[in-house]
């Protein structure tokens, strides 16, 4: 007990004045003592009892609340994926039937099936390929003009964008 006391004085010293650290120990020691005397008095048992009763109550509104929150978040979800898929049924539903692939491959010619070539047989991609050919054409004697006739370098990036434009043209 005379170790608190001791502690408590120099606590209160280093806010105040020795005399006024003593004053206020004192004050703290008398209050201490009257609530040890008169201790608080304790609720009614009956009052505990309903007490109890009403948070288990309120509890119980609370899971319910709970409760229906959720499942009015769940209903919502399901509506909105119901009306999302209504939606994309008559969007997709509109749209005009695809051929089947089977269609593709009786029009491509039996030459191509046996060895012949498809650039050749079909007269589209035939005018496709000269038309690139036109392309690289025009880029190689645009950079041979842009470098002042340095063709070792003009004909290598032609042969790159060359290379380029054949890959992403074959792949659609």
């Amino acid at each position: 007990m005379n170790n608190e006391k001791e502690n408590l004085r120099e606590l209160l010293t280093s806010f105040m004045d020795i005399k006024a650290a003593d004053k206020a120990a004192a004050d703290i020691e008398r209050g201490e003592k009257i609530l040890r005397n008169f201790p608080a008095p304790q609720p009614d048992e009956k009052l505990l009892a309903g007490i109890k009763q009403k948070m288990i109550i309120a509890a119980g509104r609370h899971r319910s609340v709970t409760r229906h929150h959720r499942i009015f978040i769940a209903v919502s979800a399901a509506a909105a994926m119901i009306i999302l898929s209504v939606i994309a049924l008559k969007v997709f539903e509109n749209r005009p039937a695809s051929q089947p692939d089977k269609t593709y491959a009786a029009t491509i010619p039996d030459s191509v099936w046996e060895g012949g070539s498809i650039i050749t047989d079909d007269p589209d991609i035939a005018v496709l390929s000269d038309e690139i050919d036109n392309v690289a054409d025009e880029i190689s004697a645009v950079l041979l003009s842009d470098n002042n006739g340095s063709y070792d370098s003009a004909v290598y990036d032609l042969e790159m964008q060359i290379i380029e434009m054949s890959a992403d043209f074959w792949k659609g």
